[in-house]
């Protein structure tokens, strides 16, 4: 008796534990859905998904054979939703990481194109001081010897040839305007001049540089990985944009080959749409952290476990078609291995397995009828307690007579309508 009241207790204790982790998987699921599906579509998806795996469950606990295909759909079916369970999971878990991992990594990502952009700029300032100090040395040679664009003709400085091609383009011009040659010497005249007028360009150009040199170092010390992804991708681009390409190129006879600021969307401190949401959901699966795995292993653990009170329970509760699934399970495997042309081989196995079912038949009417007796005589015994009267503590010959009429009582028991003894205990 308190062996089957122990059975009934497990047995409703597996069924409200699965059916509970089935709540909590729905909920779950919901959720997850939801981020890419409207709320109504993810209400009926998930309740479908739950049913589906409850009932495949409960069956696992009444069934004992071809358990495989059962549990191969369970599976299939429990991975749709251990994915949005996960969904759920990594999106609730990482909501407030997500801003300040963000920010992180879009910081190491942008400091590198501004120390690019600084690297150029800085190249260009060191240029233009090169430019500046070697057109004052030919302006100085100019004025006190002269004939200074031809003393460096041939010069394999890029810049200090572009300077002699210039004078003597201007010297050129002079000649076709005045119709006479240029009498070169030393002192001031259109070569001096010419020389100081790039002299003037490339002080131009180094204030430029300098000034965008500053704004750049003054960007990089405000810069912080702290800042929302917003505001750094703004300094960024505005480093980006502002660099002096112009100025740089003629600095430094050549273009600049810079880095652009990073995508803004790479790097969402916040999902603004279902789709950037299923996006960060996808992209943690692809770069694992402790966060994301441990979302995954519990979206895995509700389902599995599940699955396994299932299985466990199936084997602790008892059920009477069992001999006869075992009996029948027999008969089929003992029918399938007897060649078709063995005919009496074949009415002998046959006459085997009728013997097992009548005896598994004879097992199940006894099983039957001791659990209905057990039943009976459970309703039937009844403890009637009497109220005591003042009387019965004083000696009478009344208690006498009532005393042989209880012992008489007990050697004649009455009996039920049904035909059984009802015991009646009178205290």
């Amino acid at each position: 008796m308190v062996l089957s009241r122990f059975s009934k207790f497990t047995t409703f204790m597996i069924y409200g534990g699965t059916f509970l982790l089935s709540v909590l998987s729905f909920f779950t699921t919901y959720y997850g859905l939801s981020i890419l599906l409207d709320k109504p579509l993810a209400l009926l998806g998930s309740l479908g998904l739950q049913t589906a795996m409850l009932g495949i469950a409960w069956n696992l606990m009444k069934i004992r054979e071809n358990r495989a295909s059962y549990v191969t759909v369970f599976i299939m079916t429990s991975l749709f939703s251990m994915f949005f369970s996960y969904a759920n999971f990594d999106s609730s878990l990482k909501s407030n990481t997500r801003a300040t991992e963000a920010r992180r990594e879009y910081a190491a990502a942008a400091r590198p194109v501004l120390n690019q952009h600084a690297k150029a700029i800085r190249e260009a300032v060191v240029n233009g001081n090169y430019q500046i100090d070697r057109i004052a040395a030919l302006i100085k040679m100019e004025e006190e010897k002269g004939w200074a664009t031809v003393v460096d003709e041939g010069s394999r400085d890029v810049f200090v040839q572009s300077v002699i091609d210039g004078a003597r383009f201007m010297v050129s011009s002079w000649k076709e305007q005045q119709g006479t040659n240029y009498r070169q010497g030393k002192g001031r005249g259109i070569i001096a001049d010419y020389l100081q007028g790039k002299k003037q360009q490339a002080e131009d150009l180094l204030v430029q540089s300098k000034a965008y040199l500053q704004s750049v170092e003054s960007v990089t010390l405000s810069f912080s990985s702290e800042l929302p992804v917003e505001n750094q991708y703004m300094l960024t681009n505005t480093v980006c944009v502002e660099f002096p390409t112009s100025v740089y190129k003629a600095l430094t006879f050549d273009n600049a080959i810079l880095s652009s600021p990073p995508r803004q969307i790479d790097f969402l401190e916040k999902p603004q749409n279902r789709q950037q949401a299923f996006m960060l959901v996808i992209n943690d699966l692809t770069d694992l952290d402790q966060l994301t795995i441990f979302s995954l292993l519990l979206a895995i653990a509700i389902d599995l476990i599940v699955i396994l009170m299932a299985l466990a329970g199936s084997y602790a509760m008892r059920d009477d078609e069992h001999v006869f699934n075992r009996v029948r399970h027999d008969a089929i495997n003992r029918v399938k291995g007897i060649p078709e042309n063995d005919k009496s081989r074949f009415a002998s196995v046959l006459r085997e397995n009728l013997d097992q079912f009548e005896k598994a038949s004879e097992y199940g009417l006894k099983l039957h009828k001791v659990l209905e007796e057990y039943k009976d005589k459970r309703n039937n015994f009844r403890i009637t307690l009497k109220k005591p009267s003042e009387d019965s503590f004083r000696p009478s010959r009344t208690s006498a007579n009532q005393i042989n009429n209880n012992n008489s009582d007990r050697m004649n028991p009455q009996k039920s309508p049904s035909g059984q003894v009802k015991r009646k205990i009178v205290i």
